[in-house]
C-alpha cells in the first residue's frame, strides 16, 4: 500500500483546507498520469506481459489490463488497476501456486498435437497432466512496488501545484 504524508506545519495545512477541490483535481490528474504509465509498463510494447515477465501468447491477459480511474470519495481520491477478469490463469501467474493433476482434452477436433523435446510431432486424444508448481511471475504488484517513488513525486507535485 502506498501512503503520502504532507509536512510543513499549520500554514500548509490551512492552505490545503482552503483548497480541497483544487487539490483533489491535481491529485486526480497525477493519478491518471501514473496509471497510464503503469499500464504501459505492464501491457505496452516490451512490458511485463509482452515478454518482460511473461511471454506474449494470445494477448488476452495483456488486453485485460485496465485502469480504475480516480474515484472521488469525499476528502480522498482512490484509484487502481486490474487485470485478468475472467481469465483463470491471471491469478496463478501473479501469485504463483499449484495446479492439481488434470486431464487435457482437445477443444476442437479430436486430437492434441505438440512438438516434443525430441523434435518429433506427438499426437494424443487426451493427456493426463500430473499437476505443476507455478512460480510467482508478478506483473501487477511488482509494477506498483516499482512505482512507489514515482507516486510520491507525483503527489508532491500535486500538492505544490495546488499551493502555487
Amino acid at each position: 500500500m502506498l501512503e503520502a504524508t504532507v509536512t510543513g506545519g499549520e500554514a500548509v495545512m490551512e492552505k490545503l483546507r482552503a483548497m480541497p477541490e483544487v487539490l483533489k483535481k491535481n491529485v486526480d490528474l497525477r493519478m491518471r498520469q501514473l496509471l497510464m504509465e503503469m499500464k504501459q509498463q505492464i501491457s505496452g510494447p516490451g512490458g511485463k506481459l509482452e515478454g518482460g515477465v511473461l511471454q506474449h501468447r494470445s494477448g488476452k491477459l495483456s488486453g485485460s489490463v485496465h485502469e480504475i480511474w480516480p474515484v472521488d470519495e469525499g476528502q480522498s481520491v482512490r484509484a487502481g488497476m486490474a487485470a485478468g477478469l475472467g481469465l483463470a490463469y491471471a491469478r496463478i501467474h501473479e501469485y504463483g501456486g499449484v495446479t492439481a493433476p488434470h486431464e487435457i482434452v482437445p477443444k476442437a477436433g479430436g486430437v492434441l498435437a505438440w512438438m516434443g523435446a525430441d523434435g518429433e510431432m506427438h499426437f494424443a486424444r487426451r493427456v493426463n497432466h500430473p499437476g505443476s508448481v507455478m512460480p510467482e511471475r508478478s506483473y501487477m504488484r511488482s509494477t506498483l512496488n516499482e512505482n512507489e517513488e514515482r507516486f510520491r513525486v507525483l503527489m508532491d507535485r500535486a500538492v505544490r501545484d495546488t499551493l502555487s
